[in-house]
């Protein structure tokens, strides 16, 4: 059995030896997170406009991602990611049009590319429908975020 005073100390070497390798790698983690999260922090403008519906009420707004607080932005970008919006098509109708219902048009400009998308509310895309109810909102709201005070 070793019970020597070298034994102890290369025992102790080994345990801040593996500490310090844990904490190096944690620390290598979060640089690596931090510099993936600002890849995609891309600027977002959209333009945002519904015209129709009965009354015949337009409503229109711009947003930019770089005016809204990080926790919105974020959620904005995730919201037309989500949609896969820049290979929708640039125009979705129903093939039986009703009278007096929305249309929708959207215009997303992200880093020198930008895609239009016109869509008529009955043939609205599951996938899009979050992003129009929180760009109506901030519509609704003056252009501010949709879950802006």
């Amino acid at each position: 059995m070793r019970c020597s005073l070298f034994y102890l100390a290369s025992m102790w070497h080994r345990f801040y030896l593996v500490l310090f390798l844990a904490f190096f790698s944690y620390l290598s983690y979060c640089a690596y997170c931090n510099g993936a999260s600002a890849v995609e922090t891309k600027n977002l403008r959209i333009y945002f406009e519904r015209t129709g519906g009965f009354a015949g009420i337009r409503f229109t707004t711009t947003i930019d991602t770089s005016e809204l607080p990080p926790e919105e932005a974020e959620k904005l970008r995730k919201m037309v990611e989500e949609a896969d919006f820049f290979n929708l098509p640039a125009k979705i109708t129903s093939p039986s049009p009703q009278p007096d219902r929305f249309q929708y048009k959207l215009r997303v400009e992200e880093e020198g590319r930008q895609h239009t998308v016109t869509v008529s509310e009955e043939a609205m895309p599951p996938k899009l429908s979050p992003l129009v109810k929180w760009l109506m909102s901030a519509a609704r709201k003056g252009g501010k975020g949709a879950d802006s005070p």
